[in-house]
């Protein structure tokens, strides 16, 4: 643990280095135009604060935080019993 908050820093600012700040930069001014030009960040927002929204909307968001938890174990399962190591 020592090594990893001692090469934190140099890791850090090599990952903004080079070329590859060309591509932090254009992640950048993709997700802005995505954000301002879609609309949907906005709409997503909106849509979960709405006071009168369905039952289902409310299951929904109940339920939502188990797929991270869920979908590895299922995947996980189905490679046991496929015995497989290969990608489904």
């Amino acid at each position: 643990m020592k090594q990893f908050f001692r090469t934190l820093p140099r890791n850090l600012i090599g990952c903004f280095k080079g070329p590859r700040i060309i591509w932090h930069a254009i992640a950048v001014l993709l997700t802005l135009i995505l954000v301002t030009a879609s609309g949907l960040d906005w709409r997503f927002f909106v849509s979960t604060r709405d006071p009168n929204s369905s039952f289902l909307d409310v299951s929904r968001r109940r339920y939502r935080g188990l797929l991270p938890i869920a979908l590895p174990i299922i995947l996980l399962a189905l490679g046991g019993l496929a015995r497989s190591a290969r990608p489904l």
